[in-house]
C-alpha cells in the first residue's frame, strides 16, 4: 500500500531466507530474553513465540513452558484473545510498520496477568553500518536502513497500549569484524536487512569497495593481527504484563513519538 515505509512482501523473503539459520544475532538475543523470563517466578503453561521456529529460543523456553506454539514473524499476530500466558517477541519489530497495532495484537493474546517479553535493536544501532553504506553511495545518499526506535518510546507505547508493570532496559552490544561483509552476512541471517518501501537500488562494485573501506578506516588489530571494526548496538529489552486485578496500579505520562527522526 501507498504510503506504507516498509515492503511486507520483501520482509516475508528476508524472513524466510533466514528461516532455520539460528545465526550470531539471534544466538545472544535468545540469552538475553531467557534470563529476564527466568526472573519470572512462575511456570507457564501456553506461550507464543514470535519468529524463531526451532532456532535458539524456542529449545531454551521448553524449560520454562508447556506448550509453545510458533507464530510468522511477518504475519500480524492473528489469534483467540486471552489464549497466552507468556508472548516472546524477539526481533522483528523493527521492520513493522505499525508498532503499536503490532503489540496491541500481542497484548490482546495475553491471558489476564499474562507476561510479554521482547527485544529489538533500538536507536544508535550500528552507526558504523549507516556510516559505511553512505560512504559508498555519496554523494547521492540512498537510504537504506530503517529509522529506530528509542527506549523511553517503547516503554511509553507498552502502557499506552494497556500494559502494567513495563520494565525497558537497555544493553550495549559491541561486536568487532573483519569486514563489512561479515556483518551484512550476521544481519541476513536474522532477516535485519533493508526491506523499506519503494525503488531497490543494487550496490555496485565500486560503491561496496568504497563501503568496505570505509568500515575498516578505523579498525585495529585484533589477536589474530587482522584489523577488525567496531560495531556498537542498542538491544532494547522490555517485559510488561497484562492487566489483573491484583496487580498495583501505575500512574505516568505519555509521550506519543516512537519512532527517533534524529537518525
Amino acid at each position: 500500500m501507498a504510503g506504507e515505509i516498509f515492503d511486507q512482501r520483501r520482509r516475508a523473503l528476508r524472513f524466510a531466507r533466514a528461516a532455520g539459520r539460528g545465526g550470531y544475532f539471534a544466538q545472544q538475543v535468545a540469552e538475553y530474553l531467557i534470563e529476564r523470563v527466568a526472573d519470572v517466578p512462575r511456570h507457564f503453561g501456553r506461550a507464543l513465540l514470535v519468529g524463531d521456529g526451532l532456532g535458539p529460543l524456542a529449545a531454551m523456553l521448553a524449560d520454562h513452558a508447556d506448550q509453545i506454539d510458533v507464530w510468522p514473524p511477518h504475519r500480524a499476530i492473528d489469534v483467540e484473545p486471552e489464549s497466552y500466558d507468556l508472548l516472546l517477541w524477539p526481533l522483528g519489530l523493527e521492520g513493522e510498520g505499525d508498532v503499536p497495532d503490532a503489540l496491541l495484537r500481542a497484548r490482546i493474546a495475553l491471558r489476564p496477568d499474562g507476561v510479554l517479553v521482547g527485544a529489538l535493536f533500538g536507536d544508535g544501532s550500528f552507526t558504523a553500518l549507516r556510516r559505511a553504506l553512505q560512504a559508498g553511495d555519496a554523494p547521492n545518499i540512498i537510504a537504506r536502513m530503517h529509522p529506530q526506535i528509542s527506549l523511553a518510546a517503547i516503554g511509553d507505547l507498552l502502557h499506552k497500549i494497556g500494559l502494567r508493570l513495563v520494565v525497558t532496559d537497555v544493553e550495549r552490544l559491541t561486536w568487532r569484524y573483519t569486514s563489512l561483509t561479515a556483518l551484512v552476512a550476521d544481519l541476513r541471517d536474522a532477516a535485519l536487512t533493508n526491506v523499506l518501501s519503494g525503488a531497490v537500488h543494487p550496490i555496485s562494485r565500486a560503491q561496496w569497495q568504497r563501503s568496505e573501506q570505509a568500515f575498516l578506516a578505523d579498525a585495529t588489530p585484533g589477536s589474530d593481527g587482522a584489523p577488525r571494526a567496531s560495531v556498537d548496538a542498542r538491544l532494547l529489552l522490555f517485559t510488561a504484563w497484562a492487566p489483573h486485578p491484583d496487580q498495583p496500579q501505575e500512574a505516568r505520562a505519555l509521550r506519543p513519538n516512537i519512532f527517533d527522526k534524529s537518525l
